[in-house]
């Protein structure tokens, strides 16, 4: 895993964290955001981003129901730091990458059989496109997997074609399907008036597949790199720290998640270590409406280990090494819940993201936004 040097963003990201540290000791008090005794919501809306997962507990007994919509749009490569061009990328590669989009659907479910212990369950669906380039020329077209593989080889040993204009044709790709599901455990951690904490404990389990293929231009089946992939066929243990603090209209929150694999899938590799870091701040208007900015950090690390069905010259995509990134997001959005009426005690949301800083393993594919539409219902 690789760590940002300091830059002012990630300066705002820390001093966030620590407005969010410190408040004066309390008596114990519930949990905002859920229903009481009697079905009714403490707050109708919810001041916490809505692509922020498990940022509470219920009452026992309380139970939750939840669906997120996630799109996002990746277009352009990028190595380190820095743009990459696509005819730049393939001096070395006889494939690379040019956009993918990403949509997600994510259903959601949370009970607590006590007031200090809520379980979440999440399953995610995946519906992925991703547009790659090729050369046109000196090749004449797509071959089998073993030409492609002698191909990426003769490529990297440098053919002369960076002297060459180079003229590119396109390959559509996708993939979809269930990814992982994962099973988290929400335990009762520090309270008081103003503020509030838990723990997370949960596992990711290998129900997404990993044998997403496409045709080549020979009408042959070949594996597809690692980011088209539904999932990693590994069991995740995923461990996580959420603190909240409320004053008059303003929350402060903070969360911290981390993810590791416990061991390499049946393909011989697995994921990275991950660490997801989310700030934030956010706003009521008024009974039902809150806004919300977020400022959030993401590091994920190579993967370890190979699936020796991809040829890591052939396509930067299935190179295992050109799997890490260390990213900075910001994030405005916001919550309406309903307070009477048919649609009560069921709330809207909206999160727009971009990246401010990506630093990539290799190069991959630079994420340009993210836009998350989310509906829940506390019963």
């Amino acid at each position: 895993m690789k760590i940002f040097k300091i830059s002012q963003s990630t300066l705002v990201l820390l001093s966030l964290f620590a407005a969010t540290s410190f408040s004066s000791q309390a008596n114990q008090h519930q949990h905002h955001h859920m229903p009481d005794e009697n079905g009714e919501m403490n707050i109708p809306a919810s001041k916490t981003p809505i692509s922020v997962m498990g940022d509470h507990l219920h009452h026992e007994g309380g139970w939750m129901a939840s669906y997120r919509y996630m799109t996002m749009e990746m277009k352009g490569l990028q190595t380190g730091t820095s743009s990459t061009s696509a005819t730049g990328a393939l001096q070395n590669y006889a494939m690379v990458p040019e956009e993918m989009t990403m949509n997600m659907h994510m259903l959601g479910l949370m009970y607590a059989p006590t007031s200090n212990l809520t379980l979440m369950v999440m399953a995610n669906f995946v519906d992925q496109e991703m547009t790659s380039l090729m050369p046109s020329m000196p090749m004449e077209g797509e071959m089998g997997m073993n030409s492609e593989m002698d191909m990426g080889t003769s490529m990297n040993s440098g053919m002369g074609m960076t002297e060459m204009p180079m003229m590119t044709h396109a390959m559509e790709m996708e993939s979809d399907g269930l990814a992982d599901i994962s099973i988290s455990a929400l335990i009762n951690g520090f309270n008081g008036d103003n503020y509030r904490s838990h723990f997370t404990l949960g596992v990711r389990l290998p129900t997404g597949d990993i044998d997403q293929t496409r045709n080549n231009m020979m009408g042959e089946e070949t594996l597809m790199g690692y980011p088209m992939q539904l999932g990693t066929d590994t069991t995740n243990i995923l461990a996580g720290y959420t603190y909240v603090y409320d004053v008059d209209k303003w929350q402060l929150g903070t969360q911290i998640n981390y993810e590791t694999a416990i061991e390499e899938n049946d393909a011989d590799y697995k994921p990275g270590d991950k660490i997801q870091w989310h700030n934030w701040v956010g706003y009521g208007v008024n009974q039902s409406l809150s806004l919300s900015m977020r400022l959030s950090y993401l590091d994920k690390g190579n993967y370890s280990g190979h699936d020796q069905r991809l040829n890591s010259m052939m396509m930067p995509t299935a190179d295992p090494k050109q799997r890490g990134v260390s990213q900075i997001d910001w994030a405005i959005g916001a919550n309406y819940g309903f307070i009477d009426g048919m649609l009560k005690n069921q709330q809207i949301s909206f999160e727009y993201s971009q990246p401010i800083e990506q630093d990539f393993e290799g190069t991959q594919l630079k994420t340009d936004w993210q836009a998350t539409l989310g509906w829940q219902l506390s019963f």
